[in-house]
């Protein structure tokens, strides 16, 4: 019999540097029906309730744009949850990343780190 284990994903898996974590950490609510999100997932901020939720390029009420990232495991898939998030002036490396299923393709992930980019959180490759 094979026994597989599975590894649960640390912030510093993602995380590589942050200039400030009291100003650039932030308690962010993750709105009721996102299922349960691990640190590195990548959130769009709803623009109508300030609310964030898994990024989801198709969307058109704010999701759609990369706005924070989960820095703690969160479980919103019966109620809204509050969480530490992420949303500006960090290194991160893509690939630790947790993509939500809507952001499946390299040039959706790709606009992403572009909007986060301009936010100032940063790609950063390990060697």
């Amino acid at each position: 019999m094979t026994v597989v284990a599975t590894m649960p994903k640390f912030t510093h898996d993602w995380l590589v540097h942050e200039l400030d974590p009291q100003l650039y950490r932030r308690a962010g609510v993750i709105v009721s029906g996102s299922g349960v999100l691990r640190t590195g997932t990548v959130l769009g901020k709803i623009t109508a309730s300030g609310k964030y939720a898994p990024l989801d390029p198709a969307a058109s009420n704010g999701a759609q744009n990369a706005a924070a990232i989960v820095l703690n495991l969160v479980d919103a898939t019966a109620a809204d949850a509050e969480t530490a998030i992420l949303v500006g002036h960090a290194q991160i490396v893509p690939s630790e990343l947790t993509w939500p299923a809507a952001a499946d393709t390299t040039n959706e992930r790709n606009a992403a780190l572009a909007q986060l980019e301009a936010l100032g959180i940063v790609s950063h490759q390990r060697l």
